[in-house]
């Protein structure tokens, strides 16, 4: 579901970044998210490793989430942002 909702989004909008709900989290979801010309900001769980697949976008994610997780943070919370107006639209 993420990569058609991607392809759609990309002919409308550049954007530089995704951050996403952990339902998404996945290597694949992560490296088609990278090859789409993004960074991923999706949380990881607490037993998430870089042993296999530790090189390219997964790596970089959960090494940026480990070791500064106040910047991983500030990019992961911005779909609060779009989290409280759908919410404000369902009211």
């Amino acid at each position: 579901m993420l990569k058609g909702l991607i392809e759609e989004t990309v002919e409308y909008v550049e954007a530089r970044e995704l951050s996403a709900d952990s339902g998404y989290l996945s290597r694949d979801n992560v490296n088609y998210i990278s090859e789409s010309g993004m960074q991923a900001f999706i949380m990881p769980k607490k037993n998430t490793s870089t042993k296999k697949g530790g090189l390219g976008a997964w790596g970089a994610m959960v090494r940026l989430w480990r070791d500064n997780y106040d910047l991983f943070a500030l990019h992961y919370h911005q779909r609060s942002n779009s989290e409280s107006t759908f919410s404000m639209i369902k009211r």
